[in-house]
């Protein structure tokens, strides 16, 4: 199977723990003497890595008929880029429930990874999984779209004139978020970096209130 490397232990001195997500879950791999200069192993057990491996009985094994599939060395040259992905991992590592479906997540995330644009693919990211976390957003307007005031964290969805909820956000910088939700390399350009501010700050919002996460990389 296939997986990729979003944390990293040392283990008794000279081994790791290598945690990886894969399309059936988070599994935890120890790679004896990973730390050793000349392991077979030091290369392919770094942190980033997509390696394919032998799937282990449980969710924790050893690393074993394991090969690198791809490094993504193009994120790896900045620490802010490292940074960046962090915060994808921190949904991997501390929200994703067993229940998810991790076939998806797993695409997903290493779709994400795969673009040049990884601080907007990350947002996106982050705004996409919420449907499989079981919190999407209601951005469909009911009835009236002209009705539409705005959009409320609290609600999770639009605002209407009957509504008791606060508006959060307007409408303009909720055509951004949309965006987001089906970016791809045709509409990349049309996302204006001085907003990426307050995209943040909207997905900390939502993540605060509907999961009770904050995020320590975003």
């Amino acid at each position: 199977m296939e997986g990729i490397c979003y944390k990293i232990m040392t283990y008794l001195e000279s081994s790791k723990i290598l945690y990886v997500y894969t399309e059936k879950g988070k599994f935890s791999l120890v790679a004896k003497n990973a730390h050793q200069m000349k392991s077979d192993l030091r290369t392919v057990s770094q942190y980033l890595n997509k390696i394919e491996f032998k799937e282990p009985k449980g969710t924790m094994g050893s690393l074993i008929d394991v090969t690198l599939i791809d490094n993504f060395l193009i994120h790896k040259d900045s620490l802010e880029k490292i940074k960046t992905i962090a915060t994808m991992f921190e949904v991997i590592d501390y929200i994703l429930t067993p229940d998810c479906d991790n076939k998806k997540i797993y695409e997903l995330v290493v779709t994400t990874l795969e673009k040049l644009e990884i601080e907007l693919y990350v947002l996106s990211f982050l705004l996409k999984v919420l449907t499989y976390l079981g919190y999407k957003m209601d951005l469909v307007p009911k009835g009236d779209y002209r009705l539409v005031m705005g959009f409320s964290i609290k609600k999770g969805g639009l605002v209407y004139p009957d509504d008791n909820y606060q508006v959060d956000y307007d409408l303009d910088f909720m055509a951004i978020i949309i965006k987001l939700l089906v970016l791809d390399d045709s509409n990349i350009s049309s996302i204006n970096e001085l907003e990426f501010g307050k995209i943040k700050n909207f997905i900390r919002d939502y993540y605060r209130y509907h999961l009770e996460y904050d995020f320590k990389n975003l």
